[in-house]
């Protein structure tokens, strides 16, 4: 029922549900074990030689179990055959299989009948699917991050989305932020760094597709990763990476200045200002908040001297220059914006476009 609701909703509702299903059940040890056989599948799904077809399961459609098929010869002859036989160890042993066949002609008839009923109701699968086959079938396990680095020190985009939870869960990136990943990826490569405003619109998925760029070019070098966001929405950006992306991230406690977890329990010994430029884990939160109104000489400064690998600043029309109440003096930088252009990071992903006056 899942099946038809989703169906009936598009081929990329279908296709989250079909992957979501699917890898529920998935076993990282299973697909390595399997990945020939995933290779293969994608071959004949690529090469169009096999075509699928999903029946949703509804009130009109009852569940098609059985199996059933016919073999065409080149000198005409026919087969048809209904039923299959399982050939693991454990159905050898503790199943009892049938398979029924036949070489008349009225039989494959009524097989191709049988076949073309249920063929004509259902949906082609949709290509996200066959996708998620082709990175089944390109799995490649690795030991450390290095050794997954390749020659230029990149790290392929799918392989590294491919296992978290906003696919296993059937939700798929858009192919706006796919294209913002891979965008930050190439350039990376190509200049040592990547700078961006991220502009879209509410409901786009901004926090996501800041989260995903995060997530991949935190990879390419060993440096932490530094996220500056309003209080009000740091906890809700620590639950969408740990949600969305099953990547664990620290808080930094303006109050009790030490650093948490998403269950708020201290990371560090409380009471240390300067432990904020010392995360435990790779991914720290800090209110933009204790930026602008920071001492320099406590977590402002202490941060200010730190190098990171990448930095978002969310909600980035904060960071702004000043030009006086006459708007005729020279342009003043806010301290949110000093601390950000002075730390002279390689990469900015950041989400909405600073107001210049």
């Amino acid at each position: 029922m899942k099946v038809a609701r989703a169906a009936r909703d598009g081929q990329e509702a279908l296709a989250r549900t079909l992957v979501s299903s699917w890898q529920s059940t998935e076993d990282s040890v299973d697909l390595l074990l399997a990945r020939e056989r995933y290779r293969r599948l994608r071959d004949l799904l690529a090469s169009g030689r096999m075509k699928v077809r999903v029946v949703p399961r509804d009130d009109q459609n009852v569940f098609v179990h059985g199996k059933a098929g016919v073999i065409e010869h080149a000198d005409g002859r026919v087969y048809a055959f209904v039923g299959s036989v399982n050939d693991s160890a454990t159905a050898f042993r503790h199943a009892y299989e049938i398979l029924w066949g036949d070489d008349d002609a009225r039989s494959a008839e009524w097989v191709r009948e049988e076949f073309e009923h249920f063929w004509m109701q259902g949906v082609d699968l949709p290509d996200a699917v066959i996708k998620h086959v082709a990175a089944m079938a390109n799995r490649i396990e690795y030991r450390s991050i290095e050794e997954a680095r390749g020659a230029d020190g990149g790290v392929p985009v799918d392989a590294v989305l491919a296992e978290r939870p906003i696919y296993k869960g059937g939700q798929i990136l858009q192919s706006w932020q796919k294209r913002f990943v891979q965008t930050c990826v190439d350039d990376w490569r190509l200049h040592g760094k990547a700078r961006y405003l991220l502009a879209d619109d509410v409901g786009l998925g901004k926090t996501l597709s800041m989260a995903a760029g995060a997530l991949v070019l935190s990879l390419l070098d060993d440096k932490p990763v530094l996220i500056l966001a309003p209080a009000t929405l740091i906890w809700q950006w620590q639950d969408e990476l740990e949600d969305k992306l099953g990547v664990p991230a620290a808080v930094w406690s303006t109050q009790k200045k030490c650093w948490l977890d998403a269950e708020r329990r201290p990371l560090t010994q409380r009471g240390d200002a300067t432990l904020v430029a010392k995360c435990p884990w790779r991914i720290g939160f800090v209110s933009t908040g204790l930026i602008i109104n920071g001492d320099e000489e406590a977590e402002r400064g202490a941060l200010a001297k730190k190098t990171f690998g990448v930095v978002i600043l969310d909600e980035a029309h904060k960071a702004r220059s000043s030009r006086g109440q006459s708007g005729c003096e020279a342009a003043r930088p806010n301290n949110l914006l000093s601390c950000f252009v002075a730390s002279g990071l390689p990469r900015v992903p950041a989400s909405k476009p600073p107001k210049y006056c």
